[in-house]
């Protein structure tokens, strides 16, 4: 049995934002390419970051302070990660619906996470964002029934500044 999401305090969405972005900047790692998925809270992120314009809705690369791919295409990302060893990707939570991967970040295809893994996937949400779903499983959408069902389970989903819940992501 597992219990609905508790989360640590409610606090203004800014400063959730803010505290997100600090611990990610801070454990960013050495020599990793960063595909950072669409929304408000990574563009908060991308800010956080130094990016002089980040997209809302587009897919940024980024590689130790220099973005590579600027409203990257699905195939300039493949191409991009054929050169890297490790990479890393960040998708959000969009709010209200849950989605996490497959509606506002299609460039991330299955065949890109299947090239870097499942495992090289952060997922990152403000308490208000999953508190929102009201105990709804978060939703996956990838274009391949075989990584959807891969995905399906519960999820570390980092919330804030050493602040993290397992958050089920259901097969649908």
């Amino acid at each position: 049995l597992v219990q609905a999401v508790k989360c640590s305090g409610l606090l203004d969405d800014e400063i959730m934002l803010d505290e997100l972005c600090a611990y990610l900047t801070e454990t960013l790692e050495e020599n990793t390419l960063y595909i950072l998925g669409s929304g408000g809270t990574l563009k908060h992120l991308k800010e956080s970051l130094g990016m002089a314009h980040p997209t809302l809705l587009g897919v940024d690369v980024w590689y130790q302070g220099e973005v590579l791919l600027h409203d990257a295409h699905e195939k300039q990302i493949y191409e991009l990660i054929q050169s890297y060893d490790q990479v890393k990707i960040i998708l959000s939570v969009i709010g209200g619906q849950g989605i996490v991967l497959g509606r506002g970040n299609q460039q991330i295809s299955a065949r890109i996470i299947e090239q870097v893994s499942i495992e090289s996937l952060q997922f990152i949400s403000t308490q208000t964002k999953l508190l929102a779903l009201n105990g709804r499983a978060l939703t996956v959408d990838s274009g391949s029934d075989s990584l959807n069902q891969r995905l399906a389970g519960f999820h570390k989903i980092i919330c804030g500044y050493e602040d993290f819940v397992l958050y089920e992501i259901a097969y649908a």
